[in-house]
C-alpha cells in the first residue's frame, strides 16, 4: 500500500512538473508526428530579400482583381480562397518591407484578419477552410468537397502571421502563427480537418487537398510552399518540434522527388494523377532552388539541374 502511494506521489508530482513547464514556456506540446522518418538537415537563416515570397513586383494599390468590399481578393467574384488571401497578405507585406508604405502594412493586415476571421479551430490548432467546391485538374471526376483544406494554405498562412508578428510586435500575430503551426502536428486520423499525413512507409507529407474521405494526391509544389511556412516559424523561436516538423518534411522530399521527375519530360504535378503542367515544372525547379539556399544540401541543387535538364 505505501509503494502504491508512494507511485501515486510521484505520477503527481510529474503531472504538476510539466503542467508548470507547460504554463510558463507554452512549449510543452506533444508531437503527433514523432512516427515518421526523420534526417537532419542543417537550416540556413536567409535574409529578407532572399526569403521565399519576395516579389519583384509591388502589390497592386489599386486591385484589377475582384475583391470584397474592404479589399480582400475574392476567388469567382463570391469566395475567400485561402492560399489567394494569404499570398496577398504576404506580397503586401513585401511591398512594405520594400517601402514603409504603411497603406501596404494595413493592406497585409486586412487579408491576415480576413484568415483569421474564416478560421476554423480544432484542438489546439487553427485551419482555414475552403468553402466552395474544386475539381481537382478541371475534372469533375476528381471533384473535391466544401469544406476541405490545405497544408499549401497552412504554410502560407504561417508565413504571413509570423512575418507580420516580426514587423509589427503584435502579440495577436505571435498566437495565430503558433496555433497554425499546431495543424502541422496533427497528421490524419489524429485530427479533424487535417492537412498532414504519414503514408505507408513512414514518410510525413503536407497535403495541398485534404478533404474529408479524400485520398492524398500528393502534389509538389503545394507540399513545398506549405514546407516554406514552416521554415519561417522556426526562424522565429528555432523550437524543437518547428526542427523537427522541418527536417521530416525534407526528408521526404529526399525520399520522393525521383517519383516526381519525368526524365527527358515535364515532372509531375503530383503522384495520385500523375499529371504534368509546363508552368508548374518551372516551379519546381525554382522551389528545389530555394531548398538548397535554406539547406545547403548539394541534394536539392542536383535535383534542381535535373529537373531543368530534362525539360527547359
Amino acid at each position: 500500500m505505501k509503494l502504491k502511494n508512494k507511485i501515486t506521489k510521484i505520477l503527481i508530482s510529474g503531472i504538476i512538473f510539466f503542467g508548470i513547464i507547460f504554463l510558463v514556456t507554452g512549449k510543452f506540446t506533444p508531437l503527433k508526428s514523432t512516427s515518421a522518418h526523420h534526417d537532419e538537415f542543417n537550416i540556413i537563416p536567409l535574409d529578407t530579400k532572399d526569403m521565399p515570397f519576395t516579389f519583384n513586383d509591388l502589390a497592386p494599390l489599386k486591385p484589377d482583381y475582384p475583391t470584397d468590399e474592404k479589399g480582400v481578393i475574392l476567388y469567382g467574384q463570391q469566395y475567400y480562397h485561402p492560399v489567394e488571401v494569404a499570398q496577398m497578405g504576404l506580397q503586401f507585406l513585401d511591398s512594405f518591407n520594400k517601402t514603409s508604405n504603411q497603406e501596404y502594412l494595413n493592406r497585409s493586415e486586412l487579408h491576415a484578419q480576413k484568415l483569421l476571421e474564416k478560421k476554423v479551430e480544432s484542438k489546439d490548432a487553427f485551419y482555414f477552410p475552403y468553402e466552395f467546391d474544386f475539381a481537382i485538374h478541371g475534372n469533375k471526376n476528381t471533384m473535391i468537397k466544401a469544406p476541405w483544406y490545405s497544408g499549401m494554405a497552412q504554410g502560407e498562412a504561417l508565413s504571413l502571421f509570423t512575418r507580420l508578428y516580426k514587423v509589427t510586435g503584435k502579440k495577436e500575430y505571435q498566437e495565430a502563427a503558433k496555433k497554425t503551426f499546431q495543424s502541422f502536428l496533427y497528421p490524419r486520423g489524429e485530427n479533424q480537418p487535417w492537412t498532414v499525413f504519414v503514408d505507408d512507409n513512414g514518410f510525413y507529407w503536407i497535403e495541398e487537398y485534404a478533404g474529408k474521405g479524400e485520398d492524398p494526391v500528393q502534389v509538389l509544389n503545394g507540399y513545398i510552399f506549405g514546407l516554406y511556412g514552416v521554415y519561417d516559424y522556426y526562424l522565429l523561436n528555432k523550437d524543437p518540434a518547428s526542427k523537427e516538423v522541418l527536417e521530416k518534411s525534407l526528408a521526404t522530399l529526399r525520399h520522393y522527388l525521383p517519383e516526381f521527375r519525368s526524365p527527358g519530360n515535364i515532372s509531375f504535378y503530383d503522384l495520385k494523377y500523375k499529371r504534368r503542367s509546363e508552368s508548374y515544372h518551372k516551379t519546381h525547379i525554382a522551389q528545389l532552388k530555394m531548398l538548397y539556399k535554406m539547406t545547403g544540401d548539394d541534394y536539392f541543387k542536383t535535383m534542381a539541374d535535373n529537373f531543368y535538364n530534362d525539360h527547359h
